[in-house]
C-alpha cells in the first residue's frame, strides 16, 4: 500500500493516496483537485521515481509550492511528515516504513539526486 496525502486545512477531502504521479491543481484533470480560484490549473506534482523515493515539483505555479516552508525551485525529495502549503491548502505526507527508510537511507548516504525532466502527463 503506498504512502498517502493528508488534508492538515483545506477545503479537501480528508487523504489522497500516493500514486505514480499525483497531479495537483485546481483543473478537473488532477487527481486533487483544489477549489480556489487563486491555485493554478495545474499547479504541482509528486512524482515516485525509480530510487524509491516520491518528488515534489512545483509545475509553474503563479504563486509557488511550498515544502516545509520554502519554496520548491527544483524536484525535492520527499520524507514522511514533511508539510506541502500550495495557497491555503497544508498537506501532509505520510510514507510507508519501506519508503521512508529509502528516503533516509539515501539522506544518510549524502546521495544528490539530479532529475532532468519531469513533464505534466498527457
Amino acid at each position: 500500500m503506498p504512502g498517502t496525502l493528508s488534508v492538515v486545512a483545506g477545503h479537501l477531502k480528508d487523504s489522497y493516496d500516493l500514486a505514480p504521479c499525483l497531479t495537483i491543481g485546481r483543473g478537473k484533470d488532477n487527481l486533487v483537485v483544489l477549489a480556489d480560484p487563486k491555485a493554478s490549473r495545474h499547479y504541482a506534482m509528486i512524482r515516485y521515481l525509480g530510487d524509491g523515493r516520491y518528488y515534489l515539483m512545483d509545475t509553474g505555479s503563479a504563486n509557488g509550492t511550498l515544502l516545509n516552508d520554502r519554496l520548491v525551485l527544483t524536484p525535492s525529495p520527499l520524507h514522511d511528515g514533511d508539510e506541502v502549503r500550495i495557497g491555503s491548502h497544508r498537506l501532509r505526507v505520510h510514507l510507508t516504513a519501506e519508503e521512508a527508510s529509502a528516503s533516509a537511507r539515501d539522506e544518510a548516504e549524502g546521495e544528490d539526486v539530479t532529475v532532468v525532466t519531469m513533464g505534466v502527463p498527457e
